[in-house]
């Protein structure tokens, strides 16, 4: 017996019945305005918030890792977010 299949963008697919497949297709959501819309207050603040302080997000981000930064590291990493232009002396 042959599988069902059906050509998409010049190659042969054959379905897949499986429960992860099924899960994945009935959580599936779009992306519209109105979806945007909602959020688009809150992303804004965490975006401002992440601009002014990068180094807390990096320490967000980081799942496992035993990275961190040291004092000077932070200080340095935020001016260079927060001015276009900044200058240091280093010894």
């Amino acid at each position: 017996m042959a599988r069902p299949k059906k050509v998409v963008y010049g190659k042969t697919v054959f379905p897949i019945n499986s429960d992860f497949v099924k899960f994945k297709k009935e959580r599936e959501e779009v992306l519209t305005e109105e979806r945007v819309g909602k959020i688009l207050p809150r992303a804004t603040e965490y975006i401002s918030f992440w601009r002014e302080y990068p180094d807390l997000m990096i320490d967000f981000m980081k799942q496992d890792s035993k990275f961190e930064f040291f004092f000077y590291q932070r200080l340095f990493i935020r001016a260079a977010m927060r001015h276009r232009y900044f200058f240091g002396t280093f010894n």
